[in-house]
């Protein structure tokens, strides 16, 4: 709905009428979708260079990359414009949990089951967000 207002009363996406008019934003991802649709997570998953993650969240962020409209734009420089998007982007999300992961390497016992408790919560949360965003409720299965 958020998408159909802006695209027409928004000026083709330049502004943000839908929030005026009561269609909160919510930042989500092709996974969370995935979940909507009743896929399970799957095993837990450290990738190089993805990080934590799970099958269900790792085939989402493959959909989201091939949806995104810069996937498919050609123009001079595009590849490079995409290249530099990717690498602006990793660099700043590995910034962003520098610290914290650091942390964690040094005061836990057991790194992997933190990393792994940590990314399963924090998922959780923005489920559970997308959900209440949405008017969906929780099943009571994903609450424990």
């Amino acid at each position: 709905m958020r998408f159909l207002i802006n695209t027409t009363a928004g000026g083709g996406g330049l502004f943000d009428v839908a929030s005026d008019w009561g269609y909160p934003d919510h930042d989500t991802d092709f996974g969370v979708t995935l979940v909507l649709w009743g896929l399970p997570e799957g095993p837990f998953l450290f990738l190089p260079v993805l990080g934590p993650t799970n099958p269900r969240d790792a085939v989402g962020l493959g959909a989201s990359s091939a949806l995104d409209p810069l996937t498919w734009v050609s123009f001079g420089g595009s590849a490079a414009l995409g290249w530099t998007r990717f690498g602006a982007g990793a660099v700043d999300g590995r910034e962003r949990v520098l610290t914290d992961t650091d942390q964690i390497k040094k005061t836990a016992l057991d790194p992997y089951a933190t990393f792994r408790s940590l990314y399963r919560q924090h998922r959780r949360s923005q489920i559970e967000q997308t959900r209440r965003d949405d008017g969906l409720m929780v099943p009571a299965w994903f609450r424990q």
